[in-house]
């Protein structure tokens, strides 16, 4: 005999709502014979109703009771299945979600069936009414109808935005209107991600954290409401300037950025919860996602325009939306032929300054002022020299690794994209971008790009640009008893390394050297100090330069760095007038800006004066008690921005009739400083 036994399936539910089982049929073949043992069994007796609302333990369990009464044993198993309401779909189309299985208490009483569902693993985010059907685990029991419905308000989605457009712009925008049922409000928040390829273990941050600009994601909970926002396309959804986010998420992804094409991105709406046993990993169910496709934007114009008055950066970035503020850095820059091999060198820029693009796509800043003491500097360079550079700022597109045409697209046969090492120089230490090592070409690794001048300076050709180690102006400044000096360099450390960079101390007739140290702070830094004793009360004039530096590197031709010196800066120790305040206890607070003396820690004083104002002349009030931030035996030392701070009580003013000023002097060694006057600072009313 060979027979077969259909599998038990789902039954079909008939109408009156009462599911019973599909028949179980026996097939025989022709000429097969065989013994069919039937047994019989009663029939299950199960008549169940939804007992009361569902009740929730806090968090993201849903109770729900069944009461009723049954023939079943005590403790038998139910598969719990739930019908959704008409118009909801669950997964992959499904018209039931499965509940689970849970053991039936009939042990005298009514029977009853309790269920504890995760919200999150059944998906249940709707409003309407859930509707069940109950299958023992008994033979041939169908599953049964339960009479009642629970009625759910669990709505959680948002409005249809963009309308039905499938193609848009970086940067446009349109409304988030969140919709959330009363049963969630109160523990569950909604979250919109606004890229889906960001990996949000390393790149995602909450636009929830106060001040946070490189957010990719919209959140609201019962904290921040579900009020409607606005959110750009590719952008954080944070209003002002730009933040964009897709360049992060592009780079992350390993794209090309010389790749073109539309940027594709989804937008991902899920529901979460907290999770008490991860913090870090909350309950989160994905509602809905929207595809979309955008234009990248691409840069079609940029070059320089010249009236009488200005030397103008304008140019046209395609493929933005109205009202996106994209920030770009702009510098103008000079380009300068090597004697061997063609090759160009781009010199210190000379005149740099940001600018928003607008909303029909265009650019235009003026550079430089050719009235004024900017246009008299630059009165010897060449007009045929000049090319603008363009930089998206880290602010714009923050985190990971991306090249300029990863934000902005661009045909390098008119733009000449160029690298950090190229320009070696950077607006803000932040802007300068790691690359991946696997990137070869040049527009892979651009950080920024460069005008259509610079391929007219190169001759049409694609220019070979040499490195250019610069300094910047030297500074000075008192810490101590020792005067420090100063100057960022630009160029790589092991360069500045061989070069051995010092400074020339000019005083007066005298000249000294300062062999300086090389500092990894906010980029590089020369330093070198003297003992400021030796400058005091003298004008000097600080140098800094590296006659011995290498014009090779690395094989690269390079053009020395070319000195730099400060103006003349006398170092004649000053006291600026005073500031007084009130506090709200009436404690007089003096504050004195000093120039060229010596700062915490020492032992240099300065003494804070009470003067009297009378008919004859300000007189100074004995036995006034001065509180110092830094004293020393009853006078105080400057703090380390050379600045004297000092508190005097409200007690010292005896009369409220009288008026009173005050004034800071040096006292010690007759006034003096290294032997040199130290003129008091003026009297300053106390209001």
């Amino acid at each position: 005999m060979s027979a077969s036994v259909d599998p038990p399936v789902e039954p079909i539910v008939e109408p009156g709502g009462v599911p019973t089982p599909k028949p179980v049929t026996v097939d025989l073949f022709t000429g097969s014979e065989g013994t069919i043992h039937l047994v019989a069994v009663p029939f299950a007796k199960l008549d169940l109703s939804v007992a009361g609302p569902a009740q929730y333990d806090g968090k993201h369990q849903l109770l729900i009771k069944f009461s009723g009464s049954s023939d079943l044993s005590h403790e038998t198993e139910c598969a719990v299945v739930g019908i959704l309401p008409e118009g909801i779909v669950g997964p992959a189309g499904s018209k039931t979600v499965a509940l689970g299985s849970w053991k039936l208490a009939n042990n005298g009483g009514p029977a009853k069936l309790e269920l504890t569902v995760d919200v999150f693993e059944a998906g249940l985010f709707f409003d309407g009414a859930l509707r069940f059907y109950v299958r023992p685990d008994y033979p041939c029991a169908p599953a049964y109808r339960v009479n009642g419905e629970l009625q759910l308000e669990h709505r959680a989605t948002i409005n249809k935005y963009l309308g039905e457009a499938a193609t848009v712009l970086i940067g446009t925008g349109f409304d988030v209107d969140p919709e959330i049922g009363d049963g969630l409000k109160d523990w569950c928040a909604l979250r919109l991600n606004l890229w889906e390829h960001l990996d949000s273990e390393k790149l995602s941050r909450s636009a929830t954290d106060d001040g946070d600009d490189g957010a990719d994601s919209v959140v609201w909970d019962a904290s921040l409401g579900f009020e409607k926002r606005t959110v750009r396309v590719g952008c954080s959804p944070l209003d002002g300037p730009a933040v964009l986010i897709y360049p992060a998420a592009r780079a992350h992804a390993g794209t090309d950025p010389a790749a073109t094409g539309t940027l594709q991105f989804s937008h991902v709406l899920m529901i979460e919860a907290p999770n008490p046993q991860s913090p870090d990993k909350p309950f989160r169910y994905e509602l809905q996602t929207r595809a979309f496709s955008a234009s990248k934007p691409a840069l079609t114009v940029f070059g320089l325009a010249y009236t009488e008055d200005f030397i103008i950066a304008q140019g046209n970035v395609a493929n933005l939306a109205e009202g996106l503020k994209l920030r770009l850095d702009l510098s103008l820059w000079t380009a300068q032929p090597l004697s061997q091999g063609g090759r160009l060198v781009l010199v210190d820029p000379v005149a740099k300054g940001d600018v928003v693009v607008s909303d029909d796509g265009s650019f235009s800043k003026n550079l430089v002022d050719l009235r004024g003491e900017e246009g008299a500097k630059l009165s010897d360079l060449r007009a045929e020299d000049l090319f603008c550079v363009a930089r998206v700022p880290a602010a714009v597109a923050p985190s990971e690794r991306w090249a300029f045409a990863h934000v902005i697209g661009y045909d390098e046969q008119k733009f000449v994209p160029l690298r950090d090492e190229d320009l070696l120089y950077d607006f803000d230490p932040g802007d300068r971008r790691p690359v991946d090592a696997k990137l070869k070409s040049p527009k892979q690794l651009a950080c920024a790009v460069a005008s259509s001048e610079l391929l007219a300076i190169a001759k049409g050709d694609v220019p070979q640009v040499a490195r250019l180690p610069e300094f910047a102006t030297p500074t000075a400044e008192v810490r101590g008893e020792q005067l420090y000096v100063s100057c960022s360099l630009r160029g790589p450390f092991e360069y500045w390394q061989k070069a051995a960079p010092a400074f020339l101390l000019d005083i007066g007739t005298q000249a000294v050297q300062l062999s300086g140290t090389l500092v990894k702070s906010n980029g590089l830094v020369l330093e070198a100090k003297t003992a400021l004793s030796s400058v005091c009360g003298k004008k000097i004039k600080v140098t800094a330069s590296a006659p011995d530096a290498p014009d090779r590197w690395r094989g690269d031709a390079v053009v020395k760095p070319t000195a730099r010196s400060t103006s003349e800066l006398d170092c004649t120790p000053a006291l600026r007038p005073p500031t007084v305040t009130i506090t709200t206890e009436k404690t007089i607070v003096v504050e004195c800006q000093t120039l060229w003396f010596p700062t915490h820690p020492g032992n240099k004083t300065l003494f804070v004066e009470l003067l009297e104002v009378n008919a004859s002349g300000d007189a100074p009030v004995a036995g006034v008690t001065v509180r110092y931030d830094y004293p020393v035996g009853g006078e105080g030392v400057c703090g380390t921005a050379g600045r004297l701070v000092a508190r005097i009580s409200p007690g010292a003013l005896s009369q409220a009739t009288k008026h009173y000023k005050v004034r800071v002097r040096r006292k010690q060694v007759n006034g003096t400083i290294y032997g040199v006057p130290v003129q008091p600072s003026d009297a300053v009313p106390i209001p």
